[in-house]
C-alpha cells in the first residue's frame, strides 16, 4: 500500500471562533481571521463548498443561502463540486442563484466539473454568470469598487485540472492581502517555496464525512491522508488554510450520508493583524 504524504510545513492550528447549529442540518461557523495585509475595515466572506446537489437535502441548501443572505457578506465563495452529475446542473445553479453579496460572488471548480474535460472553461463561465456568479479558472478577482478587499485568486482543480502556483504571486502585486480558492488542499502539499496567499480556502475532503470518535477521518481522498482533512492548519510562513467540511455528501444509496461529520458554511471576518481595521 502506497503511504501517504506528509508537509512538515503544515501544522494544525486554532483560531477563535464561535460554531451555531442549524437543527441537524447545517453548522455556520464562524471565525474573524487577522491578515497582515488586509485593509481598514472588516471584509465579510462566506465560504462552502462540495455541494454535490442531486435534489436533496433541499431544506440544508435552503438554511445555507438563508444563512449567507442574513450575514450580509461582501464576498460569496464556492470551492466547487457542485452538483451529483451534470444532470442535476442546471437545478443546483438555480440554487445558488438565491445567494446575496455586496460586491461578488465567486466559484471555482472541483474534480468533479474538471474531470468533464470536453466542457470547456466557457461553459462553465456561462453557467456560472447565469445564477450570478463570476467562474476563477487560474484567475483573479479584486473588488474594484473597495480598496479595503483582498485579492482573490481562483486556482483551477488539483485533480484534473492546470493549476497555475504562480497566481497568488500575482495577485500580491495589487498590495492587497491574497486569499486563495482552491477545491482540493492536495494543491498546496509540499510548496514551501510558493507563496499560496495569506489565507488559503479548500474543501475536497468532506472531512472525512464518517469520522469515528478518538479515531478521526476514515477516508479523505487526500494523498496526504488526514493531514489537510478539515479545519484549521498554519504553515511555517504564517499562511493559514481551512479545509472545510463541505455541505453535501457522496456514495450510493444509504451510503451517502454522514456521521460525526456535520455539514458546515463558514462565515470569515478579515481584519488587519496590526490591528488597524476600523469597525
Amino acid at each position: 500500500m502506497r503511504p501517504f504524504l506528509h508537509d512538515p510545513d503544515w501544522t494544525p492550528c486554532s483560531l477563535a471562533g464561535t460554531c451555531e447549529r442549524l437543527d441537524r442540518d447545517l453548522n455556520v461557523r464562524r471565525f474573524t481571521v487577522p491578515l497582515r495585509a488586509s485593509g481598514r475595515r472588516p471584509f465579510r466572506l462566506a465560504f462552502f463548498a462540495d455541494l454535490h446537489w442531486d435534489g436533496e437535502p433541499a431544506r440544508r441548501l435552503r438554511r445555507l443561502v438563508a444563512a449567507v443572505n442574513a450575514a450580509a457578506v461582501d464576498v460569496v465563495l464556492f470551492g466547487g463540486d457542485l452538483s451529483a452529475d451534470l444532470l442535476h446542473l442546471p437545478d443546483a445553479l438555480c440554487q445558488l442563484a438565491a445567494l446575496q453579496a455586496r460586491c461578488a460572488c465567486l466559484a471555482v471548480r472541483g474534480n468533479r466539473e474538471s474531470a468533464c474535460s470536453w466542457l470547456p472553461r466557457e461553459f462553465w463561465r456561462e453557467r456560472y454568470a447565469r445564477a450570478g456568479f463570476l467562474y476563477l479558472e487560474n484567475e483573479i478577482w479584486v473588488p474594484a469598487d473597495d480598496p479595503d478587499g483582498p485579492a482573490i485568486a481562483g486556482f483551477d482543480d488539483e485533480r484534473h485540472g492546470i493549476p497555475d502556483l504562480g497566481l497568488a504571486a500575482v495577485a500580491a502585486q495589487s498590495g492587497r492581502a491574497v486569499v486563495a480558492l482552491t477545491h482540493n488542499p492536495d494543491l498546496i502539499g509540499c510548496r514551501s517555496a510558493t507563496f499560496l496567499g495569506e489565507l488559503v480556502l479548500s474543501g475536497h475532503t468532506h472531512g472525512g464525512q464518517y469520522r469515528v470518535p478518538g479515531i478521526g477521518a476514515l477516508f479523505t481522498s487526500s494523498r496526504y491522508g488526514r493531514q489537510f482533512d478539515h479545519g484549521w492548519r498554519r504553515r511555517r510562513d504564517g499562511t493559514l488554510l481551512y479545509i472545510t467540511a463541505g455541505v453535501g455528501a457522496t456514495g450510493p444509496g444509504l451510503l451517502r450520508r454522514r456521521l460525526f461529520c456535520p455539514p458546515e458554511l463558514i462565515l470569515l471576518t478579515l481584519v488587519n493583524a496590526a490591528g488597524k481595521e476600523s469597525a
